[in-house]
């Protein structure tokens, strides 16, 4: 991603002088939504755009210091957010060699997990086979009803392997009628071209856990394919994904899966489509289905 520098200043801090420097990057997608659920059927125009505001510094022991504020606006019904560009809350992180800490509006152990969302195709990413159950990470949106919400992540990597701990608290002072916490874990692992990953999440509530996990192998046979196998597991039930996708010659890549989840007799399909455009842009479309409810979409997208 092309990052624009906005400034770099002189800062002495705990670990002794450092170079900082703030820079914007981000992405937008702009297309056609389309929904039948068997009832009826909508089309929509969406769009999004979205800024990060990433700033870092690098004290001269090597410890690196930073943070990350999204501002995105994003329209159509497949969102809950209202049309105009908002602030989130702030992740701040601190690295060092191979260790990541974030706190604040933290990543989800879970959520990050390697293969958790490969079977995702088209403009918005969708797929009816996807990852069950609830789970709390990095929010691109205002915490709203939970503005003392707290997230602590942090990730080792060594090698080819990568593993992960996260805890989160809607309500870190306590009282709020809504309160629960959840703490996950997730595991990578990849070499020559085949790649393992596993996370497990449990949500405390004031009913009751809620705990799911996840299992994922793929391989990739070169750099033009991919084949991949999803597991998902735990109290909201289970789920079997196969997905793969292959990149042709002139640069179009073509993506699908099958699904079929425990919790639903129909089994889910989907097939995708994205053109590389160069530059960092793509035109991108699918089509998924499942029962009587089936979405598609097609558009562009692009980063910055």
């Amino acid at each position: 991603m092309k990052k624009i520098l906005l400034a770099t200043t002189f800062l002495i801090a705990t670990f002794g002088s450092a170079t900082a420097e703030v820079t914007i990057g981000g992405s937008g997608l702009f297309g056609v939504l389309g929904e039948d659920n068997g009832g009826g059927s909508e089309t929509t125009i969406f769009t999004r755009l979205r800024f990060n505001i990433d700033a870092r510094t690098e004290t001269d022991s090597g410890v690196v210091l930073g943070g990350r504020i999204r501002m995105q606006s994003i329209s159509g019904d497949y969102s809950v957010s209202v049309g105009y560009a908002q602030l989130n809350a702030a992740m701040l992180f601190l690295t060092v060699d191979r260790l990541r800490v974030e706190v604040g509006n933290a990543s989800g152990a879970y959520g990050a997990a390697g293969l958790l969302y490969n079977c995702e195709i088209g403009l918005i990413g969708t797929c009816f086979g996807g990852a069950m159950g609830p789970s709390m990470g990095y929010e691109s949106l205002p915490y709203g009803s939970h503005p003392d919400q707290m997230g602590m992540f942090v990730s080792y990597s060594a090698g080819n392997f990568t593993g992960r701990l996260s805890y989160h608290d809607t309500d870190q002072l306590g009282g709020g009628v809504t309160e629960y916490s959840e703490t996950s874990a997730s595991a990578d692992w990849s070499s020559n071209g085949l790649s393992v990953s596993a996370a497990a999440v449990s949500r405390n509530t004031a009913t009751g856990n809620v705990d799911h996990h996840f299992v994922g192998v793929a391989y990739a046979p070169d750099e033009n394919s991919r084949i991949g196998l999803n597991y998902f597991g735990g109290d909201p039930g289970e789920r079997f994904t196969i997905y793969g996708d292959h990149t042709l010659a002139g640069g179009l890549t073509l993506s699908g899966y099958v699904s079929d989840d425990s919790n639903d007799s129909d089994t889910a399909i989907g097939i995708g489509a994205s053109y590389s455009l160069g530059g960092g842009a793509d035109v991108k479309a699918s089509y998924n289905t499942e029962g009587s409810l089936s979405r598609a979409d097609f558009g562009i997208s692009f980063r910055f």
